[in-house]
């Protein structure tokens, strides 16, 4: 039993070596790569809103709109945290951002996310998916999901799409609706809750 708990401690000490020193390494070619995007499912408020940041000062207000993690049940994880984003290039890149709003999520694999963002001669286009259960259900926990993305630059007008696939209802499905389109200039919509 002794020689158990010895070889226990060993392994958590070595475990615990092991994490530190790879904690400390620093990546090879002395550049960290940037992080590109964050999403989750615990901010957001009850309505969906989409944002375009193609500034720091702007960005700023994004974080500040989405205020802070919605409490989830126990053991989910928490999403990213939007000040991943912060050290963006405003000058080449610019953030696309989504906050579907509060849904009810039943545990089959529900999420939402932006799938492409395709710029045109006219306009931007932020391609935008949503995994929907949409039917009977024992268990089901509030999710907020959002998705930040960061996108060449460009002072086109975006439109946001979705696409919504409902697994229980599949004829309830819907292809490429209109989300909203922030005009140039301007820098977030809010879509009004559906009743």
């Amino acid at each position: 039993m002794i020689n158990a708990v010895k070889a226990m401690a060993v392994l958590v000490v070595g475990c615990a070596f092991s994490l530190a020193v790879h904690a400390a390494e620093k990546p090879t070619g002395g550049t960290e790569k940037q992080v590109q995007e964050a999403r989750g499912i615990d901010l957001g408020g009850p309505t969906t809103i989409v944002f375009v940041a193609r500034d720091k000062v702007t960005w700023d207000a994004v974080k500040k709109a989405a205020g802070k993690p919605q409490m989830l049940p126990l053991g989910m994880p928490p999403g990213d945290d939007l000040e991943s984003l912060d050290n963006v290039d405003f000058q080449k890149k610019m953030i696309v951002a989504v906050f579907w709003g509060e849904m009810t999520f039943a545990g089959r694999g529900e999420q939402c996310w932006i799938e492409s963002v395709t710029t045109g001669k006219e306009e931007v286009v932020v391609d935008c998916r949503a995994t929907l259960w949409g039917g009977r259900t024992t268990a089901a926990y509030r999710a907020w999901p959002y998705h930040a993305k960061v996108v060449d630059r460009s002072e086109l007008a975006v439109r946001f799409t979705q696409t919504t696939e409902w697994k229980a209802t599949p004829d309830r499905s819907e292809k490429v609706k209109v989300l909203a389109t922030i005009k140039a200039g301007e820098w977030k919509q809010e879509k009004p809750a559906e009743k």
